[in-house]
């Protein structure tokens, strides 16, 4: 493993040293502001707080879904135990059709 972390820094590009690499998201926004003021602006969904907004909703839409499907395994789970009992052992239990 040790040797294959070297390599993978070795293969690093210079721009992401340690110490670069943690104002590298405040060089992407200057970067973006500076453009802006040139260009005419970069379009609002591109912008890092509208990123990082739709991100948290996506995040919070898969637990909502999670959740979800969470609730309908342990409905169906449920339902199964009940037609197991039902089939195996319901002592002389008939249902009607």
């Amino acid at each position: 493993m040790a040797v294959f972390e070297n390599k993978a820094l070795q293969n690093q590009p210079d721009c992401l040293t340690n110490n670069q690499s943690s104002d590298l998201p405040r060089d992407i926004e200057r970067a973006l502001r500076d453009q802006g003021s040139e260009t005419g602006g970069l379009d609002r969904d591109l912008h890092p707080e509208a990123i990082e907004r739709n991100w948290n909703q996506l995040m919070a839409l898969y637990q909502e879904r999670d959740q979800m499907i969470q609730e309908e395994i342990a409905r169906l789970e449920k339902l199964q135990r009940l037609a197991e009992k039902v089939r195996g052992g319901g002592g002389g239990i008939k249902l009607v059709t």
